[in-house]
């Protein structure tokens, strides 16, 4: 009886301690949002990016304001220091003390219209 008891005793105590683990993981991760929409401007100073973006909930346009950090990774380009006005941007993002603070950044790049107007040699008509 002794046995089953401490069994138990210990099964509560290993149950709590792996509840409260759970708990400060879980305070801990990052809950993501997700914005795309055209750079305004980008403050290199203070790490920061104005985004401008249509808000499909209120049918209107917004600004948003990206603070970047050392957690902030970069498609497309490899800094801050690269993106600029009129990029067009996709940013994964977290609040934290209420800031917008960047995850990942990708900079969208315009397909070159030039080499889509113009047809390879197998997609030509032959003529026999």
């Amino acid at each position: 009886m002794l046995k089953t008891k401490k069994f138990f005793i210990n099964l509560m105590i290993f149950s709590l301690l792996l509840f409260n683990s759970y708990l400060i993981w879980a305070q801990g991760t990052e809950e993501f949002q997700w914005i795309w929409g055209e750079v305004i401007s980008v403050d290199t100073n203070n790490k920061q990016i104005n985004i401008k973006y249509f808000d499909y909930e209120t049918d209107t346009e917004k600004e948003m304001l990206i603070s970047i950090d050392e957690n902030t990774t970069y498609e497309g380009v490899n800094s801050l220091l690269e993106i600029k006005p009129e990029d067009t941007v996709s940013i994964d993002y977290v609040i934290k003390d209420n800031k917008n603070i960047a995850r990942l950044i990708t900079i969208e790049k315009p397909q070159d219209t030039a080499t889509e107007a113009t047809p390879k040699k197998e997609d030509l008509p032959t003529q026999e």
